[in-house]
């Protein structure tokens, strides 16, 4: 807190009513011829142009590395500093440049209080379509005037083996959005002609509206794309009902009379015919021995004895007491000889 509190303090206006500090003469001198042969760059796309590598690149795109020195300003542009003024003018004169295939706009330190200080870039730009009769230095340079501000001309004359060529050199807006071809009034009440324009050494720039400062991604005039509404998912569960529904509506009924008979047609003599003897086959009959000495019959799967495959008879249930049935008891007995024996037991006497 207190720390704070007196960095506040320093932030007082003490020592503003006194005499201003005075450079010496020497320093004054270096300073000015410094400022004189200084070249101040900035980037058009400072995204992607970092000023640490473009103070590194440009000097030897120059090939002047070992002539020139750079320094990183806050204000995000960089001042190179010459040792002859030659130099520092062949730059501009072979101009225009770039990083990073996006431009770069330069000026001399001494023009910083300029109104278009910084704001300028030139090209050297071949003009096509331009008819015979008008290439001439006072229709290109009229031309060349409407489009920016003037700074040369060149006119080739055509050979044998190269058509004519028509070249014009114009400062423009580097922020403004540059244009490829143009319709020219030459004639009074003639159709306009269509001029198209190839500027040299133009690098990246913006395909929708043609400024140097960005990408056609990065556009405010691009149109944002109109995303259509998520269509509705058809119901996979309603589908298939309607499909089966549709397949009980129109499935053609079988005859009955041609691939199916009605159960209750089926014969039972057949039935009885093709079922009954296989099982009764594994039938036994054996004698059992009731209470009352009258032989009965137990029946007993998995047999093969003559008697069996002869005999078809169900076996004499034994007299039942109907006076007293809740006393009458049932007895097993099992023997080697019979097998399995049940029989009834009387009540017992009180």
């Amino acid at each position: 807190m207190d720390r704070d509190l007196w960095l506040q303090f320093q932030h007082l206006d003490l020592g503003s009513a006194l005499q201003p500090l005075q450079l010496s003469t020497d320093t004054r001198q270096r300073q000015a011829n410094e400022n004189r042969l200084s070249l101040v760059v900035r980037g058009l796309n400072p995204t992607q142009q970092n000023l640490t590598w473009m103070r590194n690149t440009l000097p030897r795109a120059w090939r002047l590395h070992d002539r020139v020195r750079g320094q990183l300003n806050d204000d995000g542009t960089i001042r190179f500093i010459f040792d002859a003024e030659h130099h520092l003018l062949s730059v501009i004169e072979r101009g225009p440049w770039s990083f990073k295939d996006w431009m770069v706009v330069m000026d001399p330190w001494y023009r910083r209080l300029y109104p278009n200080y910084l704001q300028t870039i030139s090209f050297w730009i071949q003009i096509f379509n331009l008819p015979d009769e008008y290439r001439n230095q006072r229709v290109v340079e009229d031309i060349s005037r409407r489009m920016g501000q003037y700074e040369g001309s060149r006119l080739v004359e055509p050979t044998r083996d190269s058509p004519s060529e028509v070249w014009v050199r114009v400062k423009f807006n580097a922020y403004e959005p540059f244009y490829f071809v143009r319709h020219v009034q030459l004639e009074e009440g003639g159709p306009p002609v269509l001029l198209r324009f190839e500027y040299q050494r133009l690098k990246k720039f913006c395909s929708t509206c043609g400024r140097l400062t960005h990408d056609e991604a990065n556009c405010p005039l691009a149109p944002i794309p109109e995303l259509e509404p998520p269509q509705e998912q058809p119901d996979v569960n309603q589908d298939i009902d309607q499909q089966v529904e549709g397949q009980e509506l129109h499935e053609p009924q079988q005859d009955l009379n041609e691939y199916d008979e009605p159960i209750e047609e089926i014969h039972t003599t057949e039935y009885f015919h093709d079922v009954v003897p296989p099982l009764l086959n594994h039938i036994r009959v054996q004698p059992a021995v009731t209470l009352f000495g009258q032989p009965g019959a137990i029946v007993e799967a998995g047999s093969t004895s003559g008697q069996e495959s002869g005999t078809k008879r169900k076996a004499e249930d034994p007299p039942i007491d109907e006076a007293s049935p809740s006393h009458r008891q049932r007895i097993s007995e099992e023997t080697d000889a019979t097998g399995l024996v049940v029989a009834l037991k009387p009540p017992e006497e009180p």
